[in-house]
């Protein structure tokens, strides 16, 4: 998720990864609930979703022009921090995501510390993992 959450609006169309189906979903905000730090969103599909599974439109269509048969379960937005394989130290570092760049039919992330990273090496920072589990417990 975004290391600022985007804040979608009431009525705004959004897709939202089911814990039934573990599919994306389109859904609509009817409104969010804060939680602590954390706003939750309110869809028509569920209540009080957690953010790590709600993404705009324009994310969603992203992630499935990237591989239209199997979508990618998340596509990372900008001001993410993430964590990206260096081809020259073999070791997974820190990065911030810039930007998005299309090479070909793939998605690349433009990232501070690397232009264009395939996305096979571009992962979520560890701490944001566990944060995301658990906000989902």
């Amino acid at each position: 998720m975004c290391s600022e959450t985007p804040a979608f609006c009431f009525g705004e169309q959004v897709h939202y990864l089911s814990r039934q189906t573990n599919e994306w979903i389109p859904a609509v905000v009817q409104g969010h609930v804060m939680v602590g730090q954390t706003r939750y969103y309110n869809l028509d599909v569920q209540e009080a979703a957690d953010p790590s599974r709600v993404m705009s439109r324009e994310q969603y269509e992203a992630m499935k022009f990237v591989n239209p048969v199997n979508p990618l379960t998340e596509v990372f937005c900008f001001g993410e921090q993430v964590r990206y394989l260096s081809r020259s130290t073999g070791q997974w570092i820190p990065a911030v995501v810039q930007g998005h760049v299309m090479i070909g039919q793939e998605l690349h992330y433009h990232l501070d510390i690397q232009e264009s990273a395939h996305p096979s090496r571009v992962k979520r920072e560890a701490g944001q993992a566990a944060q995301a589990t658990q906000a989902t417990q």
